[in-house]
């Protein structure tokens, strides 16, 4: 049996969120499957659903980080918006380096020729 990634199964199901209620939705039809009205929810459940969102925000924010030192720092930084009143976001760097070289490879050019190219040569 293949293995879904996490990308493929995101396109299978739609979340929306709609004031305080959570929508679920099929991608393929649109139809609504679930629903949670947060107001509905104990107070015990907001705040176990709340700690859960703190947790996985700050998760996420490292997700691309290598090594713990820059997961560490990642993650303290997230912290450090959260409580200053900023949604984190992740701060996933493209390797333009590396996405030049494969471009210049692919048209049988010299990185050099490339950034010439494009007037962006040091």
């Amino acid at each position: 049996m293949a293995t879904t990634n996490k990308t493929d199964r995101k396109k299978l199901v739609k979340t929306q969120i709609v004031g305080g209620t959570v929508v679920f939705q099929r991608a393929d039809t649109g139809a609504e499957f679930a629903r949670v009205d947060t107001t509905d929810l104990s107070a015990d459940m907001v705040r176990a659903t709340l700690v859960y969102g703190v947790k996985q925000i700050v998760s996420d924010v490292a997700a691309d980080a290598t090594g713990i030192d820059e997961r560490v720092t990642a993650m303290g930084d997230a912290v450090k918006q959260l409580t200053g009143g900023t949604w984190p976001r992740r701060q996933s760097e493209a390797n333009v380096d590396k996405a030049a070289e494969t471009l210049a490879l692919s048209m049988g050019i010299t990185v050099d020729k490339l950034k010439e190219m494009l007037n962006t040569a040091k």
